[in-house]
This record gives structure tokens, sequence and C-alpha cells, in this order.
């Protein structure tokens, strides 16, 4: 069924649109990232030009948060249970639900500074990209507000794979900067919308203490930050999401098998709540496809 999914063309497009470009050789994503259902998912960067045959194999896509032409930002939030960690498959409208309070707040903050970003459900939850050109004011004032450890330094001007290149220093301090304001975006977001969630609001996956559910949270993820700008990537809209089925030895076998195929998508001219239900229809993501553009927006003034 992926095999045949992914042959749409304008699935493809998608795709492309997503890696910054309109075809394999103008993309300016450094490289994709493409699992299968195993549960032995690890980092493993390959060539754009792989991008064809990852399709034909129906496999899990990502692409990488470096870019060649732009600094890419990305927020990442999700719901997370501990103990019952299928629950956001079984129950998605709650889990979905409970993370609403957080996603107003996110919204609401990148608004008032004209920062309109691509917004996509995943299995789990919500991503949030945008970037800033590498030419723009921003960039040089994040690349002054960051700074590299030596180590980092050293392992950023490394070849790295899949294609030998090296992360130009600029661009190294321009992530470390980043990451502070995404910290600091973060943290407003943490002090908004804690009262109102239901469950605990934390930065990244920590455990808390046991609800009436057992022990779930909502994570604002921003480990991306804290980790080499060349070893973190985004999953593509429009991808098979597998993440259950990597999954299944925590989830089940039977329960996995239960599930229907799940995509993420861009809530594009619907809700979230039509969303949940798109993401599992198959034929409803290929219609998506046909008119909702996932290009990557651009607010380099914004972030100034």
């Amino acid at each position: 069924m992926l095999s045949k999914y992914y042959a749409d063309a304008n699935v493809r497009m998608r795709l492309l649109e997503f890696l910054g470009g309109n075809s394999l050789e103008s993309v300016s994503s450094v490289y994709i990232t493409a699992d299968d259902r195993s549960p032995s998912v690890r980092f493993d960067p390959r060539p754009v030009a792989d991008l064809p045959a990852c399709l034909d194999r129906g496999l899990d896509l990502g692409r990488s948060l470096w870019d060649r032409k732009f600094l890419v930002a990305h927020l990442d939030v999700e719901h997370v249970n501990f103990d019952h960690p299928g629950e956001a498959y079984l129950e998605p409208g709650r889990a979905f639900e409970i993370q609403r309070p957080v996603i107003r707040a996110i919204q609401e903050i990148l608004l008032s500074h004209g920062i309109v970003p691509l917004h996509l459900l995943s299995g789990r939850g919500h991503h949030f990209v945008w970037q800033l050109s590498r030419t723009a004011r921003a960039f040089e004032r994040l690349a002054r507000l960051g700074h590299l450890c030596e180590p980092v330094a050293e392992c950023y001007a490394r070849p790295h794979p899949p294609t030998g290149e090296v992360i130009e220093h600029s661009l190294g301090c321009a992530f470390a900067g980043l990451g502070q304001v995404m910290e600091y975006l973060a943290q407003r977001v943490l002090e908004t919308s804690a009262a109102a969630c239901q469950v605990p609001l934390q930065l990244t996956a920590v455990e808390t203490g046991p609800g009436s559910r057992g022990r779930e949270i909502v994570s604002i993820d921003i480990s991306e930050y804290g980790d080499p700008l060349h070893t973190r990537g985004i999953r593509m809209p429009f991808s098979a999401y597998l993440k259950p089925q990597q999954q299944r030895g925590l989830l089940g076998k039977h329960f996995v098998e239960a599930l229907p195929p799940l995509f993420v998508i861009p809530l594009h001219e619907i809700d979230e709540r039509d969303g949940l239900l798109v993401m599992r229809d198959v034929g409803e993501v290929r219609a998506l496809a046909r008119r909702a553009s996932v290009r990557i927006p651009d607010h380099s003034d914004a972030m100034e």
C-alpha cells in the first residue's frame, strides 16, 4: 500500500517542497532519513538522491535540520504516557485535546511576532516549522548570540555523512543561538499554558508522578537544540508514520496490527479534529497532497 501511495506525483512533489526544492537536484536539505518497521531504528543519514528508492520501499521519512540555505526552526509538542504508551493512538481525541492550551499559547506567541509556521500533525502531537535565510540580519544576530565550545566546533569542522560536508562556524553558532531563543519560547509557553493543561507540562519527556491515568505529560521537546546540528531531523509531511510499528515490543504486536495506517499531515484548511481523521485515511491524505503546500515558510524578518 505504501509503495503505491508514494507513487502519487502530488505526494512526491510535497516531499520535495519540504526538502527545499522542486527536484532532487535543487533541494537545500543536506540529507534525508528513512526507516522501516524494524525496532532497531538508528541515526542513518542518506543522500537526498536515495529518496526514490526509499519511497519504493514504503519507508518513514525525515529531513535534516541542517540546510544549505536556511536555518530551520522546529518546535515539537506531543502527548507522552509512560505507563500506557499507546494511549495517543488508542484515544487520539483525548491526547490532542490535552495539548490544546499549549498549542494555542505557541500560536499566539509566534503570531505576536509575525510568525505563522507550517503546522504538522503526527501520531502523538504537533510540529511547528519555519526558517530564516542564512543571509538575513536575524541569522547574524543569532550567530553572535550562540557560542560553540571547542569540542563541538572541532566536530562541526569535520566532514559528515552522507555528503562529506562540514558545518560552517557561523551556522553552528547561529544554531546554538537559535537553541537559546527556542528555550526562551518554550519557557514562555510553559508559563502561559501550564495552569490550563490537564496534565503536567514538561520541557522534553520528563517523567512525573502518576495521575488518574498513569504518568502522562505534555512534552515541549527542545532536546534537538542540545544536540549537534548534523544529528537531528524532522519527520516529513506526507510521510508514513511508522513509529507504532517500530515500538511494537513496547505497545504489543496485536495492538499495533489493529491500528490504521498513519501519516504526517499539514493542517491545511482543516481543523485538528478533521486532521486526526484524515491522517488515518490514505485516500484523504492523497487528496490533501493535491492542494496543501508544505514549503517551509521564510520568517527571516519576523525572527529579527
